[in-house]
């Protein structure tokens, strides 16, 4: 980075992978007001990155990250698990489970981990967005103590997760290709969108989801499902397409034993 004009190009591309990823909004605007108050200079000096966050601000809720089923989120699974990625195939389940941010699910060490002798238990996520220290329940019991298995060798400090950010967003990309559904356009986000989208059609409380979910407001949530389920609709598969997910899906249920 040379010149200014390399610098806003360089923060508007960073910008545009928050928005891939389905980060929060408020962490793009962390990040570019973070630019201009550290690095000398800048400020004023990125309109192209403002131009970026400002149509991330008026589509913050998009169909870039279709939300995924949970049938599809345990095929996925049974791949990485096939692939000798264990704990990672877990960690699937558990951030669709936990509505968790891509950050979150890959950053989560064995010491934030606190399972119960039934599989219920508690992951603690750390100060995260809002600069609050956050929870999360796990409230099925074959996925719990599936997750304690696998980490039972680790220390309190190892990551759950076998790979960083990187390896694991070309490895979900892998998987995703591997199944036949490249063109649906899955994200690691959608196993979030889909955890949520999927527990509202279960329970259908708004309330629930924003607690589990961590958004500010009921309105917030509702926005976020809303469109999750109309985008279910838009999601199609063929018979063959749906005949693998399902036999790889019950692969990894038979591990958990349910």
């Amino acid at each position: 980075i040379r010149t200014e004009r390399d610098m806003d190009r360089e923060c508007a591309r960073f910008l545009g992978y928050l928005w891939a990823e389905g980060e929060p909004k408020q962490k793009g605007a962390d990040f570019v007001s973070g630019v201009q108050h550290y690095c000398e200079g800048m400020r004023k000096k990125l309109p192209r990155t403002w131009r970026w966050y400002g149509a991330w601000n008026r589509h913050e809720v998009g169909d870039h990250a279709p939300p995924m089923e949970r049938k599809v989120a345990l095929a996925i699974a049974d791949i990485f698990w096939r692939w000798g990625f264990r704990r990672t195939a877990v960690l699937v389940l558990v951030f669709q489970h936990g509505y968790l941010r891509t950050g979150e699910a890959l950053g989560l060490r064995k010491g934030d981990v606190v399972i119960g002798d039934t599989g219920r238990g508690i992951l603690n996520l750390g100060v995260t967005k809002g600069r609050r220290v956050e929870m999360v329940t796990i409230d099925d019991g074959p996925l719990g103590r599936l997750l304690g298995e696998v980490t039972s060798t680790l220390g309190s400090g190892e990551l759950v997760s076998e790979m960083g950010m990187v390896e694991f967003r070309w490895r979900f990309k892998a998987a995703v290709r591997k199944l036949g559904l490249k063109r649906i356009g899955y994200k690691p986000y959608s196993l979030r969108r889909g955890g949520a989208t999927e527990d509202f059609k279960e329970h259908g409380r708004f309330d629930r989801a924003m607690m589990r979910g961590r958004w500010r407001s009921v309105a917030a949530a509702r926005v976020y499902i809303l469109e999750g389920l109309a985008a279910y609709t838009r999601l199609r598969r063929s018979g063959k397409e749906d005949e693998e997910v399902l036999a790889r899906g019950a692969r990894m249920c038979r591990r958990m034993g349910c």
